[in-house]
């Protein structure tokens, strides 16, 4: 029997109220700048050298240079300047050298902003540490690079980068840095160290160094000195001043407050009602159906698979004999003649006394089966004889010999 049908429910919503919207006033404020600057302030250099004195002597200023100078009505575009290489020298005495050097500013009253910066590359110098031969070089201070950069936008900041810096502060009587001080990075506005060193057996040269050096100024513009040599004397006195730049603005800054009323929507809350209908239950009459067993013989099948038999060929293999014939080879050995230069060799006659000597050899038989063999002494004699001939030397020992059995030359 089939079960019963599940009761359903069905919800009718019906909106009671209706949706409200009233607009109430919220203010929001908003900043934008004035255009109340009315002229610019920017300035870039590579190095300067305005006031060195040696010896008490003033020298000719030098720099600065490269430089660029931004007009007071601004520019939108970078005004740059670059030299292949810088060297502040009077004399025999170098006291800055380097190698690419490149300026920039940029800024206008309408943009409110003036930005400068400052890079001075390394270049060729005997005066650069250990073994290198390129750098940027300031007496006691060494670099790989230097550069500076200043920003104006109502706010004024400046920032300087030292690559690869180290400051000598003391050397021996020789020149030779006997205490350093690695120099940071980014150093902190006005990082200063101070030393000393010998140009010469008994010139003992002091100094200070200032690195991102930031300043002030009575326009309110800022600048940013990279680093800058303060040469105290006895002998070398003044300033050397390297990567500097300035960022200003000439004029107020003020910003504009705006108002601005937006829309707030208010929903109001709604009523629903809701009605549930009652379930209903039909029970459906019962069908009975009965399905006969049906029985299926399926056919039995029977395969024969007769075997198979391979016989496979037999195969001969026949190797002929193989007959290798070396080629003769006929080596000819050319005859060596060698003549070796005469020589004369002169012996002293030395006398030599031989005591008589008698010696009796018995003969000797020997039987050989039924052969019997006498030795006599003619046999002797002739072998005595033959070894004369044959040694010559043995002469003097077997002449005795010879002579005492009687020997005879024929």
């Amino acid at each position: 029997m089939a079960g019963p049908i599940q009761p359903y429910s069905r919800r009718v919503a019906i909106a009671v109220a209706a949706l409200l919207s009233i607009g109430v006033g919220v203010v929001v404020s908003s900043s934008s700048s004035s255009a109340a600057v009315t002229a610019v302030i920017g300035n870039a250099f590579g190095v300067s050298a305005p006031n060195i004195t040696l010896f008490g002597g003033t020298q000719p200023a030098y720099g600065p240079k490269p430089v660029v100078t931004l007009p007071s009505t601004g520019s939108g575009t970078p005004i740059t300047a670059s030299d292949p290489s810088e060297s502040v020298a009077f004399g025999p005495a170098t006291l800055f050298t380097s190698g690419p050097v490149s300026v920039s500013t940029q800024g206008t009253p309408t943009s409110q902003s003036v930005t400068s910066s400052a890079m001075v590359q390394a270049g060729a110098s005997t005066g650069c540490p250990g073994t290198e031969t390129s750098c940027v070089y300031g007496g006691p201070f060494t670099a790989n690079a230097v550069s500076s950069t200043c920003t104006a936008n109502g706010t004024n900041s400046g920032s300087t980068t030292i690559t690869g810096g180290v400051l000598a502060t003391a050397t021996d009587t020789g020149g030779n840095p006997t205490t350093t001080v690695d120099i940071p990075a980014n150093p902190t506005p006005n990082y200063t160290k101070s030393g000393f060193l010998y140009a010469g057996s008994t010139d003992k040269e002091t100094f200070t160094y200032t690195f991102n050096e930031q300043k002030t100024n009575t326009d309110g513009s800022i600048t940013v000195t990279a680093a800058h040599d303060h040469l105290n004397g006895p002998t070398a006195k003044g300033d050397i001043y390297i990567g500097q730049v300035t960022c200003g603005l000439t004029g107020t800054v003020t910003t504009t407050t705006a108002s601005t009323v937006k829309p707030t929507t208010t929903t109001a809350a709604t009523t629903t009602t809701s009605t549930t209908v009652k379930p209903t239950t039909t029970t459906a009459a019962s069908t009975t159906t009965t399905v006969k067993p049906t029985t299926t013989t399926a056919a039995s099948t029977t395969t024969t698979v007769k075997p198979t038999t391979t016989t496979a060929a037999s195969t001969t293999t026949t190797v002929k004999p193989t007959t290798t014939t070396a080629a003769s080879t006929t080596t000819t050995v050319k005859p060596t003649t060698t003549t070796a230069a005469p020589t004369t060799t002169t012996v002293a006659p030395t006398t030599t006394t031989v005591a008589p000597t008698t010696t009796t050899v018995a003969p000797t038989t020997t039987t050989v089966g039924a052969t019997t063999t006498t030795v006599a002494q003619p046999f002797i004699c002739t072998v005595l004889h033959l070894l004369i001939q044959i040694f010559p030397l043995l002469g003097r020992f077997l002449a005795p010999i010879f002579n005492l059995l009687g020997c005879t030359a024929g």
